[in-house]
């Protein structure tokens, strides 16, 4: 995108009328003038600038830095997924036992229930032979 629209800029010829490149033929006329005058340092700069060999690392620079950040999006969506699969795990095992729990606890519930019903029979079994002994004994209760 940023090629096209450069390309697109450069290739049109500045409006004569207005605007600050109303003097010039070309836009990039008032930076070769700047460069031009600037001295011989800052040229060379520049002209080294514009040389294909470091056009080519520029490039693979830029393209090792969006490789290092994709890189980086995708390992944090696999992280995002990898931790969403841990919560989902751990929700289930959270259900489990509570399910446990229930259940131990209606079982305690039900042995309890059948103790105390073990302890009502024996104890109205006690008082039914303590009536029959107290009977044949001739104490009247």
């Amino acid at each position: 995108a940023v090629v096209s629209t450069q390309s697109g800029h450069y290739g049109r010829d500045p409006s004569k009328t207005c605007g600050p490149f109303r003097e010039s033929a070309w836009f990039s006329d008032p930076f070769s003038h700047v460069i031009k005058n600037s001295g011989k340092f800052k040229s060379y700069i520049v002209d080294s600038l514009k040389t294909t060999s470091v056009f080519i690392i520029l490039v693979i620079v830029v393209c090792l830095v969006i490789y290092y950040y994709r890189s980086l999006a995708s390992s944090r969506r696999v992280t995002i997924g990898l931790l969403r699969q841990q919560v989902k795990d751990e929700i289930a095992d959270k259900k489990f036992l509570l399910d446990r729990v229930k259940v131990q606890d209606s079982n305690n519930n039900e042995d309890e229930t059948k103790i105390e019903d073990v302890k009502k029979s024996t104890n109205l079994r006690k008082k039914e032979l303590q009536r029959k002994i107290s009977r044949a004994h001739g104490f009247a209760s």
